[in-house]
């Protein structure tokens, strides 16, 4: 499968950019990110920074599969890191993170805080983390097992940090993929206005990633005030778009 990604970051209304969109790709292999810092408003977007750049680092010199277990490791050694730089400085460092690792046929994922990961095949939302709670099936869809909870989730966001004293929780997971399979991952600055019915929507009606994440954030635009928060987003693609 050929995999390709876009990824767009923009520091919104703010003076600086709080949010973090970054990937790194070989061998039709690939590792994304999304991530907001919320006590950036003096440093950008430094904790989200150090969490992307050590999550990649650490999948570039992986020597065990990538699995829900080794992102649980991963992540909570960064969270460490990001608590010890906050105590030592007296400043806090804290970030939300969307973690996507594809390797061939394999996608594995981690969330926490208020990211959302979607995962799209075939017209639909297979399954969607909001960083905290998972839901699979076809979203959307007005059957109520799935619908009903996720509409719930968008009005109960619990966000949760890593660096932050408090305790917080990963939600892992992986699942196989297919050529045609799409992902966006995006931080609340992003899908608090574009709904999941658009964002499939548009990825459905466009030729290229760059043109769904065009659609999207002009939606985006249209809604946010001058003084809208930092937003970041990544999509991917297997064989969807021709080069």
């Amino acid at each position: 499968m050929k995999l390709s990604s876009y990824t767009f970051s923009s520091p919104g209304g703010l003076k600086v950019n709080q949010d973090t969109a970054a990937g790194y790709e070989v061998n039709n292999s690939g590792i994304y990110f999304v991530g907001d810092s919320p006590d950036a408003q003096q440093m950008g977007a430094g904790s989200s920074d150090y969490v992307a750049e050590n999550i990649i680092f650490a999948w570039r010199q992986a020597e065990t599969p990538i699995s829900p277990a080794w992102m649980q490791e991963q992540i909570g050694q960064i969270d460490r890191q990001l608590l010890w730089h906050g105590n030592e400085n007296r400043r806090p460092m804290r970030s939300t993170a969307a973690v996507l690792s594809i390797i061939w046929d394999s996608a594995v994922w981690a969330c926490t805080g208020g990211v959302r990961l979607f995962h799209f095949r075939n017209g639909r939302i297979i399954h969607a983390v909001n960083g905290r709670y998972l839901i699979q099936g076809d979203i959307g869809s007005g059957t109520g097992t799935v619908s009903e909870p996720y509409r719930t989730l968008e009005k109960k966001e619990d966000t949760r940090f890593l660096g932050s004293e408090d305790n917080w929780q990963l939600l892992t997971g992986s699942s196989t993929i297919q050529p045609g399979d799409a992902f966006l991952l995006s931080t609340d600055g992003f899908w608090k206005y574009v709904t999941d019915s658009e964002m499939l929507f548009d990825l459905l009606k466009s030729a290229s990633l760059e043109e769904w994440g065009t659609h999207m954030l002009l939606r985006l635009m249209s809604r946010v005030n001058p003084c809208n928060d930092s937003f970041a987003l990544t999509l991917i693609s297997l064989d969807r778009f021709e080069a």
